[in-house]
């Protein structure tokens, strides 16, 4: 649905009674899955529900990520939308799991350096975060564990930055090629075969 994580998970009907049909009933998700019908459950209808046992979740927004000054859509400084307006991230412990995570957000493939100290240069303007630590894995830096800026400092000098591989890797571009070139191959011999025979 487009609502960044789960927060909450509350039953009992949180929201209001249902008043329609249940369509699953002992949903029993990993968490990994695209959609609530990829995870085990009763089949599909069947169900020994009531109109007070409906499921409920609260998302938490996803953030709102962008880069600026970079060499292309894939690298830059690193600024967040936070009330209203866009700031950066403080560098203070920032590294390539949280790069990872930013280039993953944004659709950059994997972070090839983290670099700080406003590496694309700042404008003037407030910070989001004294310190993101992420482990990596995370879809969007909502995920990661954030430390506010009370009680920090970070000053225009040092403003994360990320630089990614971009939507393919060498190894996914190798792929590429190789398939073009085979795809190439086959129309040819295809086209040859056909005016042999006619």
């Amino acid at each position: 649905m487009g609502c960044g994580p789960a927060s909450s998970a509350p039953g009992s009907a949180q929201f209001g009674e249902a008043t329609g049909m249940f369509w699953l009933d002992d949903v029993e998700c990993k968490g990994h899955e695209s959609n609530l019908f990829q995870c085990p459950s009763s089949p599909v209808g069947k169900h020994n529900c009531n109109a007070g046992e409906a499921a409920s979740v609260t998302c938490l927004d996803p953030i709102s990520l962008r880069f600026m000054n970079g060499t292309d859509k894939c690298s830059g400084r690193v600024e967040v939308y936070y009330n209203n307006s866009w700031t950066a991230i403080c560098d203070n412990g920032w590294d390539i799991d949280d790069a990872n995570v930013v280039c993953r957000q944004l659709g950059c493939g994997r972070a090839r350096s983290a670099p700080g100290g406003a590496h694309f240069g700042m404008e003037p303007g407030d910070f989001w975060s004294y310190t993101v630590k992420c482990k990596g894995t995370e879809s969007n830096l909502i995920q990661c564990q954030a430390t506010s800026m009370e009680g920090g400092h970070c000053s225009l000098g040092y403003a994360a930055s990320v630089i990614c591989s971009g939507l393919y890797s060498i190894e996914q571009l190798f792929r590429l090629c190789l398939a073009a070139a085979v795809l190439v191959l086959l129309t040819i011999f295809l086209v040859l075969e056909l005016r042999r025979k006619s």
